[in-house]
C-alpha cells in the first residue's frame, strides 16, 4: 500500500498556465504567472476520515486546506474564487476534490499518490484544458 502522508516538492508543471487561464476572469494574468511560477511543497496529513494539505510557497507563505471525506466545504482558492468542494478518497491512492463555483462552473482536482511522489490532475467542466503538477516525495 502506498504511503500517502508525507511531504512533496514540485518538480514540474504540464499545461498549468493554460489551464489557469481557462478558468475565467477570476484569474488575472498576475495570478496566473505567480501560481505557475510557484515552487511549492505540500505536506499531507491523514487522521481517520480527515485530511490536511499544508502548502508552503517559495515566498514563505503557508496555506492549509483541511477537510473531511464525503463532507462538502467551501474552498477559497483566492479572495474572489470560492468553490463548493466535495472530497472523496478511494482508500488507497486517490484523493478527489470535485468543485463548483456559485454560477455552476465545475472542475476536478485528482491527487494520485505513489511511492515516488504525487501527481495532481486538473480539469474543468467548461473547457478542454487539463493540467498536471508533478511532485516528488522528499
Amino acid at each position: 500500500m502506498v504511503q500517502i502522508e508525507g511531504t512533496y516538492e514540485i518538480v514540474k508543471n504540464e499545461n498549468f498556465q493554460q489551464y489557469l487561464k481557462s478558468l475565467g476572469t477570476e484569474m488575472t494574468e498576475d495570478m496566473v504567472q505567480r501560481l505557475n511560477a510557484s515552487r511549492s511543497t505540500i505536506q499531507v496529513k491523514l487522521d481517520g476520515n480527515k485530511c490536511s494539505f499544508i502548502t508552503s510557497s517559495h515566498d514563505g507563505t503557508f496555506t492549509t486546506l483541511s477537510f473531511e471525506f464525503g463532507i462538502s466545504f467551501v474552498d477559497e482558492l483566492s479572495p474572489i474564487l470560492k468553490l463548493k468542494t466535495t472530497p472523496t478518497f478511494d482508500g488507497a491512492t486517490i484523493v478527489n476534490l470535485k468543485s463548483e463555483t456559485e454560477d455552476g462552473r465545475g472542475g476536478n482536482r485528482k491527487y494520485e499518490f505513489s511511492n515516488d511522489g504525487l501527481i495532481i490532475y486538473y480539469s474543468t467542466n467548461g473547457s478542454n484544458e487539463t493540467a498536471r503538477r508533478i511532485y516528488k516525495r522528499i
